[in-house]
C-alpha cells in the first residue's frame, strides 16, 4: 500500500530541472534555513534552504551603502558558503522583480552556474538585466505559475500569488514531512490592485494545520490598521496632473510596474506625452510593455531626446532614482548635470516611494536641490497620498498569522525592532514560538522543531560602479582615511650607488592643513625625510625599505603635531 501512495505522490509532483521523477523525501532529513541577507535587515534579500545534499536559494538582492562605504554604488550578499558547496545547489527562485530581491543576480552568476526560477515578468526582468552584462546566453530561466507544483532536487515546492507593489509576486511553500514551509516576503492584503490579482487567500488559508514555518514581511508592523490598495495613487497622479502648469516628474522605484501603469494611465487622461528617464526605469518599461504586464499606445511614449520638444504642460517624465542614488537619473537633475532633462519653474517632483532605511539622508538632499532650482517637489513627509506601501501594516500581518497559524515564525524583511514587535504580536495570537534571525544565523528543523544553531561567517561585499567585481574593505578604509585627513605626497629621488639624495624632497598635501602652521609642517617634513633617508639609505637602498621607514617617521610627527592620520605615499625615484 505505501508503494502505491509513493508512487502516487512522485507522478503527481513534476520535476522541472531534470524532467525526471525522484522518491519521496526521507523523514531523516534535516532542514536548514541560512539568511545571507534579508534578515534583520529591509534589502539584501537572499536565503538558502538546505535539504539533505540539495541546496534551494530564494531571493538574490542587493541593499544600498552606509553613508560611510565611500564610493559605494551598491552591497550585495556574501556568497562565501554558496562557493564552498556549488555542486550541492539544484536552483535559485526569484520571488518578484524588485531590486533588493534581484539585484545581485548578475554578480552571483558571474561566480556560480544556476537555474533560475520564477513569474514570467520576474525573469523577464532579470533577464534583461543579464543581457547588460551580456550574461544571459547559456542562463536556464524556468517560469513558474502560482498553481504549479514542482520538484527542485530534494525540494517539494507549491506557490501562492502575493498581492504587491510589482505583479507577479510569487511566495513559496516548501513542503517536508513535518509539515509546510511558506516563504512570504513582501506582501500586502489588496483586494482591488492594479493587475487585478489579489492575495490567494484560499491557498493560505489551506495551509492552516499544516504550516510549520511561516517566514513574513515585518517592515509595516509599526503602523496600525491596514495598507491602501495601490489603486489610491492614481488619483493623486490625475489631481497634479490637472494643476499642474508644468512638467510632472514622478520618480518610484524602478521595477514598481504597478505605479508606473497608473502613472501613464493618468498622463494619458490629461493628454500628456510620457518620457521614461534613467537606463533601469526605461529597461523596465520595455520588458514590462513586451510581456504585456503594462499597457499604453506606442505614441503616448516619447524619447528623453524629444523632451525640449513639447510645452511643459504637455509633458510627464517617469525618472529613476526614488532612493537618492548619486549615480541615478534623478540626482543628475537635482545637480543640473542631466543632458537632457533641467529643472524649470513650475516643475512638479512627486516621490511615489518612501525611503528605505538609512537612505533618508540622500533622498532629502536630492529634494533640497530640486527645490532649490525652482521644483515644487511632493513627498510622504508632507503629503499623505504620493505613496501607497506594497508592504503589509499591523491588522493584516496579524490577518496573516490568524489564517494560516504556524506553530513557528521567522520575522524576514525587516529590522530587528520590527521582528521583535512581530513576535510579540505572535504570542498574543498563540503561535508558539517567534525566532529572530540575522544575517548568518542557521535555522535547524528537525523533527517538527525549529532551533537556531552555529552562525556561518559573513562580510560585506560591496560594489563600485558598473563592474562586476567587488571592493575590498581596505579600499573603503583608505577613502576614508582620504575624506578625513587627506593625503600627503613624499617625493625622493636618490642615486643608488652613491646612496644619497640627489635633490631636495618634494612634499605636497591635499586635504589636510589649512592653518598658519601648515608651512612650519611642511619645513620640518622636508627635514624629517632627509634625515631618515641619510639614516637609512647605508643600511638597506631598497625603495620598499625607505619607504616604510618614511611613513613611520612621518606619521609619528604628523599626529604628534596635528592629532590628524593622513594618508602618506612616499614616491621614491632611484637613478
Amino acid at each position: 500500500m505505501n508503494e502505491i501512495m509513493n508512487k502516487k505522490i512522485e507522478n503527481d509532483v513534476k520535476d522541472i530541472s531534470s524532467n525526471k521523477y525522484h522518491e519521496s523525501i526521507s523523514l531523516k532529513k534535516i532542514l536548514k534555513i541560512i539568511p545571507l541577507g534579508g534578515a534583520g535587515m529591509v534589502t539584501k534579500n537572499m536565503w538558502i534552504y538546505e535539504y539533505g545534499e540539495d541546496i534551494l536559494i530564494i531571493d538574490c538582492g542587493m541593499g544600498f551603502p552606509d553613508e560611510d562605504m565611500l564610493g559605494v554604488d551598491m552591497v550585495i550578499p556574501d556568497i562565501s558558503y554558496l562557493r564552498e558547496r556549488a555542486s550541492r545547489i539544484k536552483g535559485m527562485f526569484l520571488t518578484h522583480g524588485h531590486e533588493d530581491h534581484i539585484g545581485a543576480v548578475p554578480y552571483v552568476l558571474k561566480e556560480l552556474s544556476i537555474p533560475l526560477y520564477g513569474s514570467k515578468l520576474t525573469l523577464g526582468l532579470v533577464r534583461a538585466k543579464l543581457q547588460e552584462y551580456e550574461m544571459d546566453k547559456g542562463v536556464i530561466f524556468n517560469v513558474i505559475e502560482s498553481d504549479d507544483k514542482i520538484k527542485i532536487g530534494n525540494f517539494d515546492l507549491e506557490f501562492v500569488h502575493l498581492a504587491h507593489s510589482v505583479p507577479d509576486h510569487l511566495g513559496v511553500i516548501i513542503k517536508i514531512p513535518e509539515g509546510k514551509i511558506l516563504h512570504a516576503p513582501d506582501y500586502k492584503f489588496d483586494w482591488t490592485p492594479v493587475d487585478g490579482k489579489p492575495t490567494e487567500v484560499h491557498k493560505l488559508a489551506k495551509l492552516r494545520g499544516e504550516l510549520l514555518l511561516l517566514l513574513s514581511d515585518c517592515v509595516r508592523i509599526e503602523k496600525d490598521g491596514y495598507t491602501l490598495t495601490e489603486r489610491a495613487i492614481e488619483e493623486t497622479f490625475e489631481k497634479e496632473m490637472q494643476k499642474a502648469k508644468g512638467r510632472v516628474l514622478i520618480t518610484t522605484f524602478s521595477s514598481n510596474i504597478s505605479r508606473l501603469q497608473q502613472a501613464i494611465n493618468a498622463a494619458q487622461k490629461y493628454h500628456r506625452k510620457i518620457a521614461f528617464v534613467g537606463r533601469s526605469i526605461y529597461r523596465n518599461m520595455e520588458v514590462a510593455q513586451q510581456l504585456n504586464y503594462l499597457s499604453f499606445p506606442r505614441d503616448t511614449v516619447i524619447e528623453p531626446k524629444e523632451i525640449k520638444k513639447y510645452n511643459p504642460d504637455e509633458l510627464v517624465i517617469l525618472i529613476s532614482g526614488s532612493q537618492g542614488q548619486s549615480n541615478s537619473a534623478l540626482a543628475r537633475v537635482a545637480n543640473d548635470d542631466h543632458p537632457m532633462v533641467q529643472i524649470q519653474e513650475g516643475d512638479v517632483v512627486i516621490f511615489a516611494s518612501d525611503p528605505i532605511p538609512g537612505n533618508l539622508d540622500s533622498v532629502y538632499k536630492v529634494i533640497d536641490q530640486l527645490s532649490e532650482r525652482g521644483a515644487e517637489v511632493r513627498y510622504s513627509e508632507i503629503t499623505d497620498d504620493v505613496h501607497v506601501s506594497g508592504h503589509a501594516a499591523k491588522e493584516e500581518l496579524k490577518f496573516m498569522l490568524g489564517l494560516t497559524l504556524p506553530k513557528f515564525l521567522v520575522p524576514i524583511g525587516g529590522e530587528i525592532r520590527h521582528g521583535k514587535m512581530f513576535a510579540g504580536i505572535a504570542k498574543d495570537m498563540g503561535i508558539q514560538e517567534t525566532l529572530i534571525m540575522k544575517e548568518g544565523d542557521t535555522l535547524r528543523i528537525e523533527n517538527g522543531n525549529c532551533k537556531l544553531g552555529e552562525r556561518i561567517k559573513t562580510s560585506e561585499v560591496m560594489i563600485d560602479g558598473a563592474d562586476l567585481e567587488n571592493i575590498q574593505d581596505i579600499v573603503i578604509r583608505d577613502r576614508q582615511v582620504l575624506s578625513k585627513d587627506g593625503i600627503f605626497l613624499v617625493v625622493v629621488t636618490i642615486d643608488k650607488n652613491a646612496k644619497t639624495l640627489i635633490s631636495e624632497p618634494e612634499v605636497v598635501s591635499r586635504g589636510f592643513v589649512y592653518m598658519k602652521e601648515a608651512d612650519k609642517i611642511l619645513d620640518d617634513t622636508r627635514s624629517i625625510v632627509i634625515q631618515t633617508i641619510k639614516g637609512k639609505i647605508h643600511e638597506d637602498s631598497d625603495p620598499k625599505f625607505l619607504r616604510r621607514q618614511l611613513i613611520t617617521a612621518l606619521e609619528r610627527y604628523i599626529y604628534k603635531q596635528t592629532e590628524m592620520r593622513p594618508m602618506i605615499l612616499p614616491v621614491i625615484i632611484t637613478v
